[in-house]
């Protein structure tokens, strides 16, 4: 593998912006980060502490979008990751803007780390 294949690149960066998630950000109380890179998923919470949760883009098996009506209205949804990653089998991103595109990014980088690393690809991502 060359050098330029295992530099982590971010894809996108982002935070909830529900209702709720907005008030918070007002007061900068609104923690909760969100990272994609080629790599991992990585999300950070806490306000005085630190809790951070990575999952590798290589364990990655399915995605899912949900969004409820208000949900709809304001452009945002959540993305579930399910992977095999035995600490976090399912990982939420919650209250999103743009999920859907979020989805698709993710989906993209999935497919790329794995054929990266020679891994076959699984059709119902």
């Amino acid at each position: 593998m060359n050098e330029i294949s295992k530099q982590e690149i971010v894809l996108w960066e982002g935070k909830p912006a529900g209702l709720s998630d907005r008030f918070k950000g007002i007061f900068r109380l609104n923690t909760t980060t969100y990272t994609l890179t080629t790599q991992r998923i990585i999300i950070k919470t806490g306000l005085f502490g630190k809790n951070v949760e990575e999952i590798e883009l290589l364990r990655v098996r399915d995605l899912s979008v949900v969004q409820s009506i208000p949900d709809r209205m304001l452009g945002i949804g959540s993305l579930i990751v399910f992977s095999d990653d035995a600490s976090a089998p399912q990982l939420l991103i919650r209250k999103i803007r743009d999920a859907q595109t979020i989805k698709d990014v993710l989906r993209k980088a999935v497919r790329d780390e794995k054929a990266a690393h020679n891994i076959s690809y699984r059709d119902h991502i």
